[in-house]
């Protein structure tokens, strides 16, 4: 199936693929300070003039100018935020996607070639389950000694890896002015002439920059630009790419599309000539560009004879879409040196530039300077390219077992352009990768030598992929499926694409991996070993490979969720129960059914957790966004940042009686257990959930504790489809009760299991991975257990942690602390305003130091209050920063008897209000002016509010306590009364002429009610109360 494919009309389509890199399209006020972060700066390469010739002249000016237009010849020296147009509050109506099913990955070759002249492409079936889950394709191009490929734009994002060979890359960008010109005295003898107007003139060749490309060069290609290739070298030139549809940029379907602006590419092999599209069995041509205009228009548009338009449209050409250079290019372009010693140089000014690259982001840093795209690049300067090959750029490495070097978008930043990142590595022979997922993307493995044995365990805790994965072999990992890789006996080099522009990997062995960040007493009960069986888990393997993160707010460029969305259905609206429950040893869990139409139209799931007394919740992580509230009760949550120390230790001369002892090569040492940050969470509690982290929660108090918790599928870092995925680290959870243990697969009746990942891999690898025995390993995959997902903690968790404060005054001390810390967010907060510095993430916190609670019941945090009717407290990413990476934010409200909230909408949000206690009645009116529902929304019921729906709550009898989540991380509502309303900032005449009503009416509707949002209840309302008593 052929990647490349010509629209039906393509004149329509040209100016569409350059308007969607102008920078003057793209939101550049969108900040990103990636203060902190390391770039890596790519190796200098040392360039020679050489020759052009008057064909490659016309060649690239075509190309030039198809694509400017008439953007102007240069950019005004603005920094060009590309990044920018990806951000959330930018985004593109929603892509298609259906449903992913993973439940047998295989490894992937190329389904068939076309052959050109001087090379052919080799693709991979875009139809693959796994690619099309990935929203991406695959190729493989190999351009013969001397050939070309021919000048070609596309719809979708592209990031390459040279395998192997060297060559030029150019690429034209869109009002960038030709900047690399020939010497007029040195090339006089083929210089041409232009005689206009009765000015006669020389000239040499100008185009725009060309750049060399060697093995182990990533090189980013932005949508909609055209490029071209040569191989210039004397062996053959291998590149492998992805093309990513998913891209943000693409604004058409997710069929790839090549747009060729030369030759007649269709008259390849006939084997290869044609290709159905994504999802369908229709067969489409690809061809040039030009060929869909007239020979005319063509003649008058370039101002050319008849025959040279004939030949731009190339229709008689019958070389195929790599075509051979009969003579050596003469282009004008530096040279790569080479020779004795220059990879020393090369080296050396490698590391003089990230001297300099330091040095100019500490002076960032002290001027609180914007830095927009890396360091200061153009749109026209711009790095496409950094080499990964060079072993001394290794990230992580490892003497006895390989090395790993990643690309993302500090290192190079127009991958958070193409939201796209990669990584090379290289294992030794029967060396292994530890057991990790990427939390935001999936990625593609291409096999550049050897083979190894790869094993990948999905939601359901059974395997998807066992087997032997060898070169030129492609396999898809999908986001949060865990990878275990053990290198065969030649070893084993891989090139990953990632489909994130800073993708986040976690591990689960190993130093900084979930495992390492667990408290001893939460190993001891999961798995239900022995506190040596949990020390040997967390501390026998001491290497590390997992990815160290930056901070949580350069994640907000990442790519929207391409989910599929079908027309919401909500002429009827009604209040939504749990419709199954799963019991568990200590604790259970109901669900609400995820097909309900309102939920599915919010793109989210409700849930509630009871824990008994001394139950753990195992650890577990998601494919989705969590917020959680704590209902009831208190206890301990702990989840584990990538890359995150294990901050939290016993103090050894305390707990010198429980301490283990490490004996490895000879050395005996003592040591207390090590964790990171554990919390406590009490009722009235907000509690944020990454996508991707392993989190645990535990009840120590008296009483049940009771969270309610919406999963937000739609959040921009679910890359997989829209089904609630659940990977438990311990146990064997589908354990639990016979009527709970299976789920629907949203929009299907097909039951799917959920269970312990690692149940998915041999005990051999987990013995290997983790360093242990194959009893313990066994443990560790959990099929015996019975206890389901909630086990009892039979002796107290003896947990490193502070406690929460107690005994009389407490809770005023807490409020004091409270102020104060606000006090210090608004004096952080002026100052960074006054400096007009970025503020990445509220007050400069970090991956690993990140608030992810905050409580909502106290009365005096109140934002709205009314005395005579109640109070409304919000929570949003201005109070708790890590909510707008979930993208979500919430609100819990208290009305008094009879009291009324001002009729609202969201304007950017769904709401799905959860009801703690007491009652109300509820009437909410859709966009077709009629009642969607009206009716009383009671105790531990949930009803979504769709975004725009308008609503009005009046309490019952026993009053009215709810608590509210909602899709948006600031979300905004609108108030159709009351003092700041629409109703109010409307004229009056415009009210009397709306209603056909008096001014004085008017005036009524306007200014009756002068209360905010909580209304008392009105006069007339308390006298309709009194008759109603009285006839009672």
């Amino acid at each position: 199936m052929q990647p490349w494919q010509s629209p039906h009309n393509p004149a329509r389509h040209v100016p569409t693929a350059t308007l969607s890199i102008n920078p003057h399209h793209s939101p550049s006020s969108a900040n990103q300070n990636k203060e902190g972060s390391f770039p890596y700066s790519p190796i200098f390469i040392i360039i020679m003039a050489n020759r052009i010739s008057g064909a490659a002249l016309f060649l690239s000016c075509l190309g030039f100018l198809l694509l400017i237009h008439s953007c102007s010849g240069q950019i005004d020296g603005q920094i060009a935020d590309l990044g920018g147009s990806v951000r959330r509050h930018q985004r593109h109506p929603l892509r298609f996607r259906s449903e992913c099913r993973l439940e047998n990955l295989h490894v992937l070759e190329p389904s068939r070639r076309i052959e050109a002249e001087a090379g052919y492409t080799e693709i991979w079936d875009e139809n693959e389950e796994a690619l099309t889950c990935a929203g991406s394709a695959f190729t493989r191009h190999v351009i013969r000694r001397n050939g070309l490929f021919l000048p070609s734009y596309s719809n979708s994002a592209e990031l390459m890896y040279v395998v192997q060979g060297r060559g030029l890359y150019g690429v034209t960008m869109p009002g960038c002015p030709e900047t690399y010109q020939s010497d007029e005295s040195q090339f006089r003898g083929r210089q041409g002439t232009s005689e206009r107007e009765g000015v006669k003139r020389f000239f040499g060749d100008r185009h725009q920059k060309v750049r060399e490309i060697r093995e182990g060069d990533i090189v980013a290609q932005i949508p909609g630009t055209a490029f071209w290739i040569h191989n210039k070298g004397q062996s053959d030139l291998v590149l492998i790419s992805i093309i990513y549809t998913s891209n943000e940029q693409n604004q058409l379907d997710q069929n790839i599309r090549k747009f060729f602006l030369a030759g007649n590419p269709q008259e390849g092999s006939q084997g290869g000539r044609r290709h159905r599209t994504r999802g369908s069995q229709q067969e489409t041509k690809y061809g040039n560009v030009f060929q869909g205009f007239d020979d005319e228009l063509l003649q008058e548009t370039f101002d050319v004879e008849s025959d040279l338009a004939r030949k731009v449209k190339g229709e008689d050409d019958r070389r195929g879409h790599i075509v051979e250079v009969r003579e050596e290019l003469q282009i004008v372009h530096p040279m790569i040196e080479e020779g004795e010693g220059w990879e020393e140089r090369e080296r050396e000014r490698e590391r003089e530039r990230e001297r300099e690259m330091e040095r100019g982001s500490s002076r960032r840093r002290g001027s609180s300077s914007q830095r927009q795209n890396g360091a200061e690049e153009t749109l026209c300067t711009m790095r496409l390219r950094e080499n990964i090959d060079n072993p001394e750029r290794a990230d992580y490495y490892n003497p006895r077992a390989g090395r790993i070097t990643t690309l993302n978008s500090f290192s190079l930043p127009i991958l958070s352009f193409l939201q796209l990142s990669a990584e090379k590595g290289v294992l030794y022979k029967d060396a292994v990768v530890a057991p990790s997922y990427y939390m935001n993307s999936h990625a593609l493995i291409y096999v550049l030598r050897g083979n190894a044995r790869v094993q990948i365990a999905g939601d359901n805790g059974q395997s998807v992929f066992d087997g032997k994965l060898q070169e030129n072999q492609v396999l898809v990992v999908p986001q949060n499926f865990v990878v275990i890789k053990k290198a065969g006996s030649e070893g084993f080099e891989w090139v990953a694409f990632r489909t994130s522009d800073n993708a986040m990997k976690n591990n689960l062995a190993g130093r900084l991996s979930v495992i390492r960040g667990l408290p001893e007493d939460v190993l001891v009960n999961s798995y239900g070993i022995s506190r040596d069986d949990a020390r040997k888990l967390k501390y026998n393997r001491e290497e590390l490979t997992s990815e160290e993160q930056g901070d949580i707010q350069e994640r907000s460029k990442l790519l929207r969720l391409e989910r599929e969305k079908s027309e919401c259905r909500l002429e009827n609206l009604h209040v939504l129960e749990p419709s199954r429950r799963i019991e568990a040893e200590a604790g259970y869990t109901e669900i609400w059914d995820e097909n309900e139409e309102a939920l599915t139209c919010a793109g989210s799931a409700f849930t509630r957790h009871v824990i008994r007394r001394n139950g753990l919740f195992l650890p577990s992580y998601s494919n989705s966004a969590e917020l959680m509230y704590v209902v009831q009760g208190r206890g301990l949550y702990g989840v584990t940042m990538p890359g995150c120390p294990e901050t939290y230790q016993s103090d050894e001369s305390q707990f010198r009686g429980r301490q283990g002892t490490s004996e490895r090569e000879g050395v005996k040492r003592f040591f207390g257990d090590r964790h990171q940050k554990v919390r406590e969470i009490r009722e009235g509690d907000i509690v944020a959930q990454i996508p991707g982290t392993a989190f645990w929660i535990h009840n120590k108090g008296q009483s049940d504790l009771v969270l309610i918790s919406i999963i937000y599928t739609s959040n921009e870092q679910n890359q997989l489809d829209q089904n609630i995925r659940k990977f438990f680290l311990a146990g064997n959870p589908q354990e639990g009760s016979q009527g709970g243990r299976r789920h629907r697969t949203r929009g299907s009746q097909q039951e799917t299991k959920y269970g312990n990942v690692f149940q998915g891999f041999d005990d051999e690898l987990l013995q290997e991975t983790f360093d242990v025995e194959s009893d313990l390993a066994r443990k560790v995959k959990g099929e015996d257990d019975r206890r389901g997902h909630i086990v009892e903690v039979r002796e107290e968790l003896q947990i490193v942690h502070p406690m929460i404060e107690e005994g009389e005054g407490w809770e005023e001390r807490e409020r004091e602390r409270e102020r104060e810390r606000e006090r210090e967010m608004e004096r952080g907060s002026s100052r960074r305003r006054g400096s007009s510095s970025q503020r990445q993430n509220g007050a400069e916190e970090t991956l690993c130091t990140m608030r992810l609670r905050e409580n909502i019941d106290n009365p005096e945090r109140a934002d709205y209050y009314n005395p005579r009717a109640g109070r409304i407290t919000t929570l949003n990413s201005f109070s708790l920063p890590i909510l707008s990476f979930l993208q979500l934010s919430a609100e819990k409200g208290v009305l008094y008897k009879d009291a009324v909230v001002a009729p609202s909408y969201y304007m950017n949000s769904h709401a799905l209000i959860y009801v703690l206690r007491g009652n109300a009645r509820v009437q909410i009116a859709g966009d077709n002016g009629q009642s969607v529902f009206d009716g009383k929304l009671q105790e531990n019921q949930v009803l979504v509010v769709p975004q725009n729906f308008v609503v009005i709550k009046k309490a019952g009898s026993e009053g009215f306590e709810w608590v509210a989540f909602r899709t948006s991380d600031n979300a905004m509502k609108n108030n159709l009364a009351g003092r700041l309303s629409v109703i109010r900032g409307l004229p009056e005449d415009v009210l009397v002429n709306s209603y056909g009503i008096s001014r004085d009416d008017a005036r009524k509707l306007k200014y009756n009610r002068e209360e905010l949002t909580v209304f008392s209840p009105s006069s007339r309302s308390a006298r309709g109360l009194r008759r109603d008593d009285a006839a009672n």
